[in-house]
This record gives structure tokens, sequence and C-alpha cells, in this order.
């Protein structure tokens, strides 16, 4: 039955199990009201038959207590002697008056009977008779109903016997009460042997229920027709009060969270009572308050995360664009620390040997101090939340560090509460370069969207570091390719063979002045120290009481400009420029501008890169020649067909082209070289 309901309405529900309580209970009480009445009527029938049965008690008592235990009647038509009575010895029953009239003896029994039979002829509905299981007269004798009455009063078990019958169609009440034996009835029924207080028999007394029944009946529909109309009445009033009380706070509810689904968290049931329905639409309101706080607090909480991610990967872009190592692991502490808001950051690599962590930086003073003091942990350390870390390569985690068995105090962070270090993993394979270790100063202070963020950014630290490494590599061995080039450069300028071919050359306008000798070296010396174009006083390098510098002065013979000729970082040669008196703008020598002076030195690039050029053009071109004459040289030797001619050729061939007299070439083992194995020596 409950699973049948499950699909209907709460309206449904309520008013189904309601009703049939209504139901029942009205049901209930109009049956016991109907029951009730029924008894009722029936008490009436029985009081109504007891006071019938108390007046003939009377009468019959009144009778009883005259003259010879009755009453004398006249004899008229129908009025005749008893002839029961005449049995009786020593009673007068028939007598005559005076005037003659004739007088019969009536005791109560004979008044009862004509009193019954006076009530049937009138149409009474009662009848009533006075019987006994041993009667005088046998029109006396009970009916069935009656003798089980009397035999009933005679066990004693009850003094008073109810019946409702049904003879021939009609149903009859019976009711019947005994008689006990007085003074006066022993007058008469002394010889039956009855005694004072016996049970002489009973007085029974009848009433048809005829009109009983049919006011039973229209009771009964009065009952059903009020008893469906009030459970109607009752069932309409419970429909109107559950549909104010119950449904409409209800729908009122089911509207509000509808309004919520859509989006309009601004929505409230209204209260209207303070009981369950009104706790209900109050917990509702709890409930959209706290949804509106939560969805409020997730939109900040996603914005917050979008926030850290962009962030995140902004940070991921500007380490990669850093290349050197230490300037790159700074950088990242700090903007880890400061960007975020955590305690410290630091990042420690795995040395060499991957044996310890080292600490390669630290966010603040109390990074730079630890990473003064050489700060390490080894790898193998079971007290260290960064050593676990770097172990396993798994995120390590702790809420409260205070409580961590394995957690290391540094009394540089002494407010650390809680910690999260993360390995610093590059590649597929996740080789582990070490740990990035972020603290908070409060408890449950790092979250899991920390331990994510922090993941993401140990990643790209990850591979800013391996790169920053792979660029100091390349760095070194541009380095060292560098500086084998100027060694080779420098040894090729210095050769013997080549510095041979290098010259002096000068050039002076017609008609100027030409420093001596020895201001030009003083200026070539000047030249060789400089290391870009500079500007000098000719007359500043010449003693005071030099001719030469009272020659400069009065033909105001002035500044030179003075360079070296560098290739790469190496000096090749020198250049000297002079600027004579001549040359003057309102009556001193003329300046040199910067752009002359880069005009100059452009153009001194360009000499020593073509100089550059040429002499790698001759050595290239010696080269070649050199492998042409080996060539040469292998090609007869080839041809040669024994080895005297082999020895010879060779021989010939190199004193022809290294232009020496004499060539000796032995060919031979000797004996005394050879090694007490028999092997020959490799020396």
């Amino acid at each position: 039955m409950f699973r049948q309901l499950q699909g209907l309405s709460i309206r449904t529900k309520i008013m189904i199990p309601l009703g049939a309580v209504i139901v029942l209970a009205l049901g209930s009480v109009f049956f016991w009201m109907a029951v009730q009445q029924e008894s009722q009527i029936i008490e009436q029938i029985n009081a109504q038959a007891k006071s019938v049965f108390q007046q003939i008690v009377l009468l019959r008592a009144w009778v009883a207590g005259h003259g010879e235990g009755g009453v004398y009647v006249e004899k008229t038509k129908g009025v005749e002697t008893n002839p029961y009575l005449k049995k009786i010895k020593g009673l007068a029953v028939d007598l005559e008056t005076t005037n003659g009239r004739q007088l019969t003896l009536q005791n109560p029994a004979l008044v009862t009977k004509e009193l019954s039979d006076l009530a049937a002829k009138r149409g009474q509905p009662l009848s009533f008779n006075i019987t006994s299981l041993n009667p005088l007269n046998p029109d006396d004798a009970p009916s069935e109903w009656e003798a089980r009455a009397l035999r009933q009063f005679e066990e004693g078990d009850n003094l008073e016997f109810s019946a409702i019958e049904t003879e021939n169609g009609q149903t009859t009440f019976h009711y019947m009460a005994p008689l006990f034996v007085t003074e006066s009835c022993l007058q008469c029924h002394a010889q039956q042997g009855y005694k004072l207080g016996d049970i002489r028999g009973g007085i029974s007394v009848s009433i048809p229920m005829a009109e009983a029944q049919a006011a039973i009946v229209a009771n009964r529909w009065r009952l059903l027709f009020a008893g469906v109309g009030i459970t109607g009445l009752v069932l309409v009033l419970v429909y109107i009060v559950v549909n104010v009380l119950v449904i409409n706070p209800l729908q009122e509810v089911e509207e509000t969270a509808r309004q919520i689904s859509e989006g309009r968290l601004d929505q409230r049931v209204p209260l209207h009572a303070n009981d369950e329905l009104g706790s209900l639409a109050a917990s509702f309101n709890t409930m959209t308050e706290q949804l509106s706080r939560s969805l409020a607090s997730s939109e900040h909480l996603v914005a917050e995360r979008t926030r850290r991610l962009e962030t995140a990967a902004s940070l991921a872009e500007k380490f990669s664009a850093i290349l050197d190592l230490d300037t790159l692991l700074l950088e990242a502490v700090n903007q880890i620390k400061d960007t975020f808001g955590y305690y410290h950051a630091h990042i420690y690599l795995l040395d060499d040997a991957g044996q310890n962590l080292v600490l390669a930086e630290g966010a603040g003073q109390a990074g730079r101090e630890m990473k003064l003091m050489g700060h390490s942990i080894s790898l193998a350390a079971t007290k260290s939340l960064v050593a676990r870390a770097a172990r396993t390569g798994q995120v390590v985690s702790v809420d409260n560090v205070r409580q961590a068995d394995d957690w290391l105090p540094n009394p540089q962070l002494p407010h650390t509460y809680s910690e999260i270090a993360v390995p610093v993993k590059y590649g597929e394979t996740g080789q582990v370069l070490g740990v990035l270790d972020v603290q908070q100063d409060k408890i449950a202070g790092l979250d899991e969207a920390d331990a994510s963020l922090l993941r993401s950014l140990a990643g790209q630290i990850a591979v800013a570091v391996n790169n920053a490494r792979l660029f100091k590599e390349v760095e070194v061995a541009l380095a060292n390719a560098k500086s084998a080039q100027e060694r080779y450069r420098v040894q090729s300028w210095d050769s013997a063979s080549f510095a041979d071919k290098l010259g002096r050359y000068s050039f002076t306008r017609p008609n100027t002045h030409e420093p001596d000798a020895e201001l030009k070296t003083k200026i070539k010396e000047k030249a060789a120290e400089a290391d870009a174009a500079a500007l000098v006083s000719p007359a500043a390098l010449i003693p005071a009481n030099n001719a030469e510098a009272d020659e400069l002065n009065e033909a105001e013979a002035v500044s030179a400009v003075v360079a070296p000729i560098m290739l790469g970082s190496e000096k090749i040669g020198t250049f000297q420029l002079y600027r004579s008196a001549a040359e003057q703008q309102d009556g001193q020598p003329a300046a040199w501008t910067e752009k002359e002076l880069a005009f100059i030195e452009a153009v001194l690039d360009q000499v020593a890169q073509t100089a550059e050029n040429m002499r790698l053009f001759d050595e290239t071109r010696e080269r070649a020649a050199r492998e042409q004459t080996i060539r040469e040289i292998t090609d007869k030797l080839r041809t040669s067909p024994n080895l005297d001619i082999l020895l010879e050729t060779a021989a010939r061939e190199l004193g022809s082209r290294l232009g020496v007299r004499h060539t000796v070439i032995e060919l031979g083992i000797d004996a005394s070289a050879k090694p007490a194995n028999g092997r020959p020596n490799a020396d």
C-alpha cells in the first residue's frame, strides 16, 4: 500500500490516510451512537415493562388485602364464579347482598387476567399475565419463555428476566419478575405447600417491538445521513485546512526552489507560522543563504584559482626566459613567496654525487643566511620532509609540522606550522633534480590547490633549471671554442711565416706638418694601451723643454686619434690620425666628434676582418699547396715497384721539396731495442 502511495502527490498522500482515519473514527462514533440509541429504546421498553409489573403488583396487593384475599364483584354477563376458588375449604366465594344482588370473589390472579383481557380489548400495545409452574387454573400455565424464566427464578440465578423473541414474524419484548408468597397468598395457596417467602410464580409483561423497531430503523437512517454529511463536511474542512496549512506552504517552497534552480538565489520562502512548515521554510531559507554564500565563495575560489593559474603561467614564462641558474632560482623563490603570500620558499638541488640536497636559493634574509651557511640535507635523512619528497618523488604535505615525526625544524624559520615539499622532476623519466619547499605560518595553511599549483611550478622550474644548465654548458663550450680560436688566431698572427708578410703604412697630406719619429713612437704606445678609439694631445707627450713641443705649440699642430686594431679580443695593430693646425675652427683645433670616432672604429673593424680573411686565404692556399705536394709524392711512392725504388723516390722528393742537399732513409729493426717479451719497443 505504501509503495502505491509513493507516486501520488503529497496532498493525496495526506488525504487518503487522514480521510480513512476520519471515516473510521466518525463511522465508529455514529455506530456507537446507533447502538446506544437502540439500547436506550430497549431500556425504555424494559422500564415500561417494569412499571407495568410494579403497577400490577400494587394492584394485586390491593386486591389481596381485602376480605377473603380478594374483592367481590357483582355477577353479570361474563362474570362467573371462579370454580377453582370453590375448592378451597372455608373460603366464601359467592355472596348475596341484602338487596338480592349476587357477588363473587375475584382473587388477584383473576383480577390480573381480566385486566389483561381488558387491555387487549382496548388495543393497548402490551399484555401481561400471571402464571406459575404450579397453577390452580390450568389456563394460567406458563408459556415456554415464561417457564424458562420461572425455573431461573427458582434456581435463584436472577430475579428478573427479559428477552426479545420473534414469533410468526412479530418481535416482542418479554419481561418477567417473580411473585413471592405473602400472608394474603397463604389463604389460597397454603394447600399447595407454599410457605411465606416462597416464589409462587411470576408476572410477565409482553410489549410488541414494532414501534420500537421502526424507531430504531429510522434512527439508524438519521444517524447514517448525519454521519455521511458530517464526515463529508469534515473531509472538506480537512482538505481546506491541509491546502492552507500544508500544501500552500509546500508549494511556496517548491516555487522558491524552482526559482532558485533558475539562478535567482535572492528568492526566499515567506514565513507564515512557527510550526514545522515554518521551520522547514526557515531551514530552506538558511540553506539558500548558505548556498548563495557557498556559490559566491566557489566563484571567488574559482576566480582565485584561475588568477593563481594565470600567475603561475606568467611565472613559468618568466622562468623560461632566465638562463642564469642563480638568477632563475632567486627569482623563483621570491616570486613564489611574494606572489602567493607564503611564509617562506626555498629550493634544494641534488649535488653531483646525488647524495645530498644542497640549498640552492631561499627567499628573504633566512634564505640568504642558510645559503651562506651552505645548508644541505642528506638524501638518506629520515627526519626531513624534503629528503622524503626527493626519495619518493611524491609531494609531501603536512598540515601541522609540529606533530610530524619526520619534520626537521629550522632555527631560521621559527614560525613554520604547515609545509609542502614538491619534488622538482624533469623529463618523461621523472628525474628528480631537487625539491621546492614552501612553508606557511599557520596550521593547515596549505591545501590541495597549493599542492597542485606548486607541482605545476616545480615542473616549470625543472625545465628552466635544465635549460639554464644546458645554456651554461653551451656558454662554456662556446667560451672554450672562442678561447681556442683566439689562441689559434694569436698563434697564426705570431707565426714567422705570416709575420714576415705584415707591414706598416703612413699617409700624410701634402703641405702638412708630420710629427717626428719619437712622437709617433709615443703615440703608437698610447694606441697600443687603448681599448678603443681615443683622443691624444701630442704636445702632452713631449716634455716642456723639448724643441718639438715648442714647434708644435708654435705651429699649433694639435690633437691625434689613436686606436688599436682589434680582431676579436686580440690587438693586431695600431692606428694614428693627426689633425693639423690648419684644420681650425674659430682659431682652435677642430674637435673630433663622436660620429667621427665611431666611423674610425667601424673602418678599423673592417680592416682587421679583411686582414684576417687575407690571412686565412693565405693559410688555406698554403695548406692546399702542401696537400697537393703530399698527394704528388704519395702518387709517386705508390708507383714504386720495389723497396729500393720506394726509398730512393722518398729521399729524392723530400730533399727536392724541402731544398736540402743530403737525405738518408733507412728501414730495419734494431735488435738491441727489442723488449724482453720479444715484441718491438713502441718508442
